[in-house]
């Protein structure tokens, strides 16, 4: 049996601010606590793809250090600060891939001014490590700054933070995107007396998955931001999902922040199982044209999301009628025909809807006895029975529908979004039958009403 013996290249080691040489396995920069950016930027140079730096001991930049070949490794065993340096990262990622960068370093900048600890500036199917402290900004994919042809993609990364400002931001311009990376470990604690954002989809990014932990501890701070840049525009921020925990040290902040994402509703959403813990009320505010669906969700104490009944459905059979509304069945489905020409003709029932509920759309299923067509007025009035309050009126939805063809059903949504206030609700079908509106001349054969969960 044969033996294949792999000899390892002696590592090359480098004092403070000695320049690098010739590629030789794993070079090792030593830190004494000096300024180590000439050092270790020389010894990336020399290495080259595939090259592997490591940084042993505390040190001091002055400027980024680049990676910006194509299987490079700079790792080590210290903590990184800064020295006259502002807004700009300890540690750029420049357009290369399979590269790995952080493990064992600490970043640690102390606050100054606009320094990202680390940005990946284009960059594919690498490893990162983010261990930091006292962080402006944590880990930046910003592909807006990279080469024409150059994602910001299929990246992994771990990321721990005691004390940032911006954890992490998923930055794109149309045609190069932030996408598809995955953030197994988002562990970030925001800045105790400054206004602070967990993770920034700013534009042009997407499916990207973050699964973490989220603190927010000064008030109007926001554990997540879906489309930071243009608020009211399309900018490609789409399926980018969260899993994970916020909690909320202080009032007034925000935990999920949605504004518009791309495309129409239901076509690319992204998926948020929220936990939202600390008592102090952080708010979930997902706009209109935010594609974002919660999903067994618990947000500080209320269950949203959760898998369920999202349909309660009342039956003719469990409805009472008024004014003599004939009743009948085709072929086992039970109906109650609202008649032509009558003023309130109506049919009636209560309904339980489900605690977990926020809001809630009404439905009616219903179709025309015969088949001369025309519009039916009808209005549904809903009212529910408040704890402590006595019955009232309720809400009317007036609806005036386009019949269709004998016997066809019709499901017509009444109204959209009803706020859920109460576990007990009573509702009224009614059709207006001498209003200018009803033209048709049959009966409205009603069949049911369902209340939808839509939130």
């Amino acid at each position: 049996m044969g033996l294949d013996v792999v000899t390892l290249a002696l590592a090359k080691t480098y004092a403070d601010g000695v320049a690098g040489g010739a590629n030789a396995g794993i070079t090792i920069v030593t830190a004494s606590g000096g300024d180590i950016t000439t050092a270790v930027n020389n010894a990336l140079s020399a290495a080259g793809a595939y090259g592997h730096v490591r940084i042993i001991g505390d040190g001091v930049l002055s400027d980024s250090l680049v990676v910006q070949h194509d299987g490079q490794v700079l790792d080590g065993l210290g903590t990184l600060s800064v020295s006259g340096m502002t807004n700009k990262p300890m540690l750029k990622v420049l357009n290369c891939s399979y590269f790995e960068v952080g493990d064992g370093l600490f970043f640690d900048p102390n606050w100054a001014s606009g320094v990202t600890a680390i940005q990946v500036v284009g960059g594919l199917l690498g490893k990162i490590r983010l261990l930091g402290d006292r962080l402006p900004v944590g880990l930046d994919f910003d592909c807006s700054l990279a080469a024409a042809t150059q994602n910001s993609a299929l990246n992994e990364a771990w990321v721990t933070i005691r004390n940032g400002v911006a954890g992490m931001r998923f930055k794109g311009k149309a045609g190069q995107y932030a996408s598809n990376n995955r953030i197994h470990v988002f562990n970030w604690w925001g800045a105790g007396s400054v206004v602070s954002t967990g993770v920034d989809y700013v534009q042009y990014c997407d499916n990207n998955t973050v699964g973490g932990y989220i603190n927010l501890n000064s008030a109007g701070s926001i554990g997540m931001i879906y489309n930071s840049s243009s608020p009211s525009t399309d900018v490609g921020v789409y399926e980018n999902h969260f899993d994970g925990i916020v909690d909320a040290t202080v009032a007034s902040t925000t935990a999920l922040k949605g504004n518009r994402t791309y495309g129409s509703l239901g076509q690319y959403p992204a998926f948020v199982r929220l936990r939202i813990g600390g008592g102090n009320g952080a708010a979930v505010d997902i706009a209109a044209d935010s594609d974002i669906i919660l999903y067994r969700s618990n947000l500080d104490g209320t269950p949203e999301g959760f898998t369920g009944d999202t349909v309660v459905a009342v039956s003719v059979a469990q409805m009472a009628t008024a004014y003599s509304a004939p009743t009948g069945q085709l072929y086992d489905q039970k109906y109650i025909d609202l008649e032509d020409a009558q003023a309130n003709e109506y049919a009636w029932s209560q309904v339980a809807i489900p605690s977990e509920w926020k809001a809630f759309d009404i439905i009616v299923d219903w179709a025309l006895s015969g088949s001369a067509g025309g519009d039916v007025d009808f209005t549904v009035t809903l009212n529910q029975l408040a704890s402590g309050a006595a019955p009232n009126a309720g809400t009317g939805h007036n609806v005036v529908a386009t019949g269709g063809a004998q016997n066809a059903l019709l499901s017509t949504t009444v109204a959209s979004g009803v706020l859920a206030s109460s576990a007990v609700g009573a509702f009224r079908i009614t059709r207006n039958g001498n209003a200018a509106g009803d033209t048709a001349t049959d009966n409205m054969r009603v069949y049911m009403l369902r209340l939808k969960r839509a939130a």
